[in-house]
């Protein structure tokens, strides 16, 4: 190991596990770790949990997990093999430290002011970005920090300035706090969407939060050769997404259509706004909405997800987005 990450690792087996007689086995843990790129939501409650005096240190990552999961300190739909996100890690970190958060977190307590918290308090190093994945490294710095912020469980005097507690984060003017409200609902939604589309195995589908709101794309969607009807496999999926839509009735929608890179830009667009129109109207058979709740729009190949020059970026392309708009 690099003297770098060497010192990070001996630093946090110490703090971490102070009185434990398994340094070995903790130690090739922390080792393995220390060289992962990605961890998952398991290891990240396999040493989180521990550290803050919620479980024993030989506590196992299965469940560590399934603790988290049950006390509500994990993103909605995240899995114990799913990679971690800064703005998870923080929010499972201040849950299970009981560290005090500001007022728009005791109003909205999740990932994002969970992040924005630790954040301000100096507590997250390197590049920060909520929706980061999280490696080893960075997982055992912030856990450093945390350790070194908290103490025994009491704050440590030498974290803050004149003796004084640091002052809660600022108020946000009323315009950025509505918006932060708006990003919150739709990162919400965003998350009880996909685990209703897994749990109902719903293929070829992924979420994502849009600027106009929630967008539920049918990935690599099929139709007729040549033409705009539905396979009979496309229209099994319909009936499962209008299902999910009808948990959000007073929401309009916007069906977009997305081509991959062929043909003319004029055939494109034509093609995709016709296949939009075909989802909507079966939409709307299906009573998910009324025609006046839906907007239809094609876009051609102007809004691409994927690399055009291979075949999965082109099915990445090749889509239908079901957009559930801001109220």
């Amino acid at each position: 190991m690099k003297f770098g990450m060497a010192f990070v690792f001996l630093s946090a087996l110490f703090i971490l596990f102070p009185d434990s007689l398994l340094y070995g086995q903790v130690a090739a843990e922390m080792d393995k770790l220390l060289e992962s790129r990605e961890i998952t939501w398991a290891e990240v409650c396999r040493f989180v949990l521990p550290a803050s005096g919620i479980l024993q240190e030989h506590s196992a990552a299965p469940a560590a997990f399934a603790l988290a999961r049950e006390n509500g300190w994990l993103p909605k739909g995240a899995a114990a093999d799913g990679p971690a996100s800064l703005g998870g890690l923080s929010f499972l970190i201040m849950q299970s430290f009981s560290i005090k958060g500001s007022v728009l977190y005791a109003l909205f307590p999740g990932p994002r002011y969970a992040y924005r918290q630790l954040d301000y308090l100096g507590l997250l190093p390197g590049l920060r970005d909520p929706a980061l994945k999280v490696s080893g490294e960075r997982l055992l710095q912030i856990l450093g920090r945390v350790l070194t912020y908290r103490g025994d469980g009491e704050p440590d005097a030498s974290a803050y300035s004149a003796g004084t507690e640091p002052a809660a984060l600022p108020e946000l003017p009323p315009e950025e706090r509505a918006r932060d409200r708006v990003q919150e609902q739709r990162e919400q939604m965003a998350e009880e969407i996909r685990a209703a589309l897994e749990t109902g195995g719903v293929a070829d589908t992924t979420v994502r939060v849009a600027e106009e709101g929630v967008a539920i794309s049918l990935d690599n969607i099929q139709f007729s050769p040549d033409g705009t009807e539905l396979t009979e496999t496309e229209r099994i999926k319909l009936m499962r997404v209008a299902v999910i839509l009808s948990r959000y009735p007073d929401r309009k929608i916007l069906v977009g259509g997305h081509t991959a890179l062929a043909g003319t830009a004029a055939g494109r667009l034509e093609v995709s706004a016709r296949r939009a129109q075909t989802v909507a109207d079966f939409l709307v058979f299906l009573d998910s909405r009324r025609p006046e709740e839906v907007t239809v729009r094609g876009y051609g190949a102007e809004r691409p997800l994927g690399d055009a020059e291979t075949e999965e970026g082109r099915a990445l392309n090749r889509r239908v987005e079901i957009t559930i708009l801001d109220e």
